[in-house]
């Protein structure tokens, strides 16, 4: 993962995203760091050349028939949680970004683009209402109008549960996932919103975070931990994602440098 972030909006940002974790999870040479430190920097500059005028990411550098409404969101996502880490976005990127994506919430209809279903347009709603409440432009009108559309698949559910714990509404994240299963079967999604299972758990350990339900998300975190853990293949985006569960939940129960213990000999405590 730690390389030179390369290539389309995809690419470059699933290349950066893993970067700002690794340190938060493992102990890695100084050398490396300071390479991702460099990678991250490098891939927040190279946003630059994605932003359309209207302040969202094209697909590829230039061109206004290059647009893929969640990578672009994805790219963000990123920019919001680097400058979280803090790192230093190019100057009007942020400002452009959030922006259109208020804009793109407040206007969102649950029409369907050519090829999408409407589980994917709503979950990519939740997703952009995610992202803006993270970065403290939460568009509340909008998350009420999408918890009020029938039929909420589970991820969209759980996702939109995340925003509402960013913004301090515990009472009605626990709402909109009650009873709700916290794992999800198997599958890999190579377009539209890229997702995968591993994925999908990684955003529902990050809404249960928000909710401080902090054992639960331990447990989601243990599973996803396996699996990073073993010889499987995922992409970058997965990873990346799977890497932020594990580092959000150190950020919330940070181990100790140290061990406390008893320890009992011939009847004696010491």
């Amino acid at each position: 993962l730690i390389d030179y972030p390369h290539g389309c909006l995809e690419q470059t940002t699933s290349k950066a995203f893993p970067q700002l974790y690794l340190a938060s999870v493992m102990e890695l040479p100084d050398r490396f760091a300071q390479s991702m430190r460099a990678n991250v920097e490098a891939a927040l500059r190279k946003l630059t050349q994605f932003q359309r005028p209207d302040g969202s990411f094209n697909y590829w550098p230039g061109g206004a028939d290059n647009y893929d409404q969640w990578t672009s969101i994805y790219a963000g996502h990123f920019m919001v949680e680097a400058e979280r880490q803090g790192f230093v976005a190019p100057s009007g990127l942020r400002a452009g970004w959030l922006a259109h994506q208020r804009r793109t919430a407040r206007d969102w209809n649950n029409a369907l683009e050519q090829g999408w279903s409407r589980e994917a347009s709503r979950f990519t709603q939740a997703y952009r209402l995610y992202v803006l409440a993270l970065g403290g432009s939460q568009e509340l009108s909008s998350m009420n109008r999408l918890r009020e559309q029938p039929g909420l698949d589970l991820r969209t559910r759980w996702m939109l549960a995340a925003a509402y714990g960013r913004i301090g509404r515990k009472d009605v994240a626990e709402q909109l996932v009650k009873d709700l299963d916290n794992t999800v079967p198997a599958y890999t999604e190579m377009a539209y919103t890229y997702g995968s299972d591993l994925r999908d758990e990684a955003l529902i350990a990050e809404a249960l975070l928000t909710m401080d339900r902090t054992a639960n998300a331990a447990a989601v975190v243990q599973r996803i931990a396996k699996r990073l853990s073993a010889d499987n293949w995922y992409s970058t985006q997965s990873t990346a994602f799977g890497l932020m569960a594990v580092a959000r939940l150190a950020e919330k129960s940070p181990l100790g440098k140290g061990m406390n213990y008893t320890l009992t000999v011939g009847g004696k405590a010491q």
